[in-house]
């Protein structure tokens, strides 16, 4: 059985202050930067993406293309 102190809590669940300080800023960056990047348009702009390398190719163009235009379009609107 994991160790308790006097009030029962278990100590094995203590999270150090500064730990929950770390996470909460790491979380408030990774919010922020989506909201710069807005990743409903990304996901929005897939679609046609991925229509537009079919028809270039005439055909399907593999897994790798479609890795790569994935990437791409990630990329391309994080940059834009």
């Amino acid at each position: 059985m994991g160790k308790t102190d006097r009030a029962g809590e278990n100590k094995a669940a203590f999270i150090p202050r500064c730990v929950k300080i770390a996470v909460m800023n790491i979380v408030k960056k990774i919010r922020h930067f989506g909201e710069l990047v807005v990743f409903e348009h990304t996901l929005f702009s897939l679609p046609f993406i991925f229509i537009a390398m079919i028809v270039a190719q005439r055909g399907w163009f593999g897994w790798e293309l479609l890795g790569l235009g994935l990437l791409a379009a990630v990329c391309a609107r994080n940059f834009a």
